[in-house]
């Protein structure tokens, strides 16, 4: 017979909202979550738990490190398109006329 480990995953998955509603300020470290805290957070999470399965169906599982790793590719990219819009305000900032503006966006 197979043993659940639903207990353990409840633990878990209260610490994890714990720490969030710490981590927002709905909650201090002096007083503790309100067992209704727990329930609208634990609603909330699974909402979002749900929101991550793909359109086939599938739940999107990631482990931490493809996630780490998914978090710096956004970061980069993130970077770049800064980077890149830091120069384009550099280019029409410096511009003369709106000529110069219209060939700095179309190109």
């Amino acid at each position: 017979m197979a043993v659940s480990n639903l207990n353990e995953f409840t633990l878990v998955k209260n610490q994890i909202i714990k720490e969030a509603l710490r981590e927002i300020e709905a909650c201090s470290a002096d007083r503790e979550s309100t067992s209704n805290d727990l329930v609208i957070a634990s609603t909330k999470l699974n909402m979002m738990t749900k929101s991550w399965i793909d359109y086939k169906g599938v739940l999107i599982d990631l482990t931490k490190t493809e996630l780490l790793s998914l978090m710096d590719l956004i970061d980069k990219k993130r970077s770049q398109a800064y980077f890149k819009e830091a120069e384009l305000i550099k280019k029409v900032s410096i511009s003369s006329t709106i000529e110069e503006v219209n060939n700095i966006i179309l190109n």
